[in-house]
């Protein structure tokens, strides 16, 4: 209990600056490779590229073009991805900041996206995943089968380093022309089979669904590999291990399920959680949840037992990220907060939203993060990790201090007439 943020630390103002170029909620981020630049996308269609390495925060591009609100962003390169509402996905120059790419073929909201360089998944409100040519536009593969709205996609890369024949296939495919491409694709999705033995050495997608499931997927011909089946209510988001061989699903049925990838098979249910499942985030054998139970909460992967509640929260918790032992939590009751991952004490509180934070994300001392009220807000988060390396270093230092009993110098006799005298102050009070 000691070790939780003081009163006085939890009054204490940690905020460096508010950007309020944005005229709408900020609904997610991305940070480049090298950490220097940051990018928003917004309620207002837009996104917008911000300096990350600067004294102050500021905004150094502005990407105009989409007609609805956007849903997801990343870097990949010298280069913006952007999905939105409006059904499409952009490519964007970083340097220009002009649309160099409109990616068109969903029929509804495109919810997220993930790149693998050569490639571009996308998931959509129209019940598909498609897969793109990165460079083209080109959308190369479509998936199929999910009844409901597709809200989460990861990327399973082959476990064999030497097994590129999936990239390859692809990529020689990519440079035939369309009518050939497809036709080709469709007669190789009728001969083509896997086995168990071949899944590991083929890349794959998994997609998450409103409709309960989740699948896997051949990137190679767009047939299903596997359902997972079990969850009883939709599917919010996904997470796998370091080795991409366990599948966590979380979902609105309160709970978290781990499968094996390869098989299907349903590993452990993780029950603790009261209502939704909003986000997963795996690190090392941890995996760290949030719900709009007001909680996040940490599990051993392995065993599914919860370790830590994450508490505190007046509202649902709808992201979370991970760095340096410490667990950051952005919430519905527009405040940030930093946890000690492994005591689950309450660090820093970061207080100046005035409306849901939405997404963050923690560089070089300072907490980034995107709420509903449409600003981008900077916070100070210097001094934590001398903080607990200063903690630990007086435990171990009160430790060695703490004198050794010597039972043979004990003498039985004065111990007798100590016990009796705190008897008698016992009685007096």
């Amino acid at each position: 209990m000691g070790n939780g943020a003081t009163k006085k630390e939890k009054q204490k103002n940690y905020l460096l600056q508010t950007c309020d170029e944005h005229e709408g909620s900020i609904n997610c981020m991305d940070l480049s490779e090298d950490g220097s630049v940051l990018v928003t996308g917004s309620d207002d269609s837009n996104v917008r590229l911000w300096t990350t390495k600067t004294e102050q925060c500021e905004c150094i591009g502005l990407l105009e073009g989409h007609d609805d609100y956007i849903t997801s962003v990343l870097i990949e390169e010298n280069f913006v991805l952007s999905s939105s509402a409006d059904k499409t996905i952009k490519k964007w120059d970083m340097t220009s900041c002009e649309c160099v790419l409109t990616f068109l073929g969903h029929d509804s909201t495109v919810n997220k996206l993930i790149c693998t360089g050569d490639f571009l998944f996308s998931v959509s409100y129209d019940k598909t995943a498609r897969c793109w040519d990165f460079d083209t536009g080109e959308c190369i593969r479509k998936f199929t089968g999910h009844k409901n709205n597709i809200t989460s996609i990861m990327f399973i890369p082959s476990d064999r380093d030497n097994d590129t024949q999936t990239l390859q296939f692809i990529q020689e495919q990519a440079e035939k022309s369309k009518k050939n491409f497809v036709k080709t694709l469709q007669n190789i999705s009728h001969t083509v089979a896997y086995d168990e033995d071949d899944i590991y050495s083929k890349d794959l997608i998994i997609t998450g669904s409103f409709d309960t499931l989740a699948k896997s997927w051949s990137i190679e011909t767009g047939e299903c590999v596997q359902t997972f089946r079990g969850h009883t209510s939709a599917i919010t988001c996904l997470a796998t291990d370091l080795l991409g061989k366990i599948l966590f699903t979380g979902s609105s049925d309160h709970s978290i399920r781990s499968w094996d990838i390869m098989t299907g098979q349903l590993l452990r249910v993780f029950s603790g959680h009261q209502t939704t499942v909003l986000s997963l985030l795996a690190h090392r054998k941890l995996l760290y949840s949030t719900s709009s139970d007001h909680t996040a909460r940490c599990w051993i992967m392995d065993f599914g037992d919860c370790t830590r509640v994450y508490k505190e929260h007046e509202h649902s918790v709808s992201c979370i990220f991970e760095q340096n032992g410490f667990i950051y939590t952005g919430c519905g009751d527009n405040v940030a907060r930093c946890f000690d991952a492994k005591s689950g004490a309450i660090k820093r509180i970061f207080k100046g939203h005035t409306g849901a934070i939405n997404c963050l994300r923690v560089l070089d001392e300072r907490l980034f993060t995107g709420s509903f009220d449409g600003t981008l807000r900077i916070f100070d988060t210097s001094g934590l990790l001398l903080d607990k390396k200063s903690a630990e270093k007086k435990k171990e230092t009160d430790i060695l201090q703490t004198p050794e009993i010597d039972n043979e110098k004990i003498d039985p006799m004065e111990d007798n007439e100590n016990y009796q005298v705190i008897q008698v102050k016992e009685k007096e009070f």
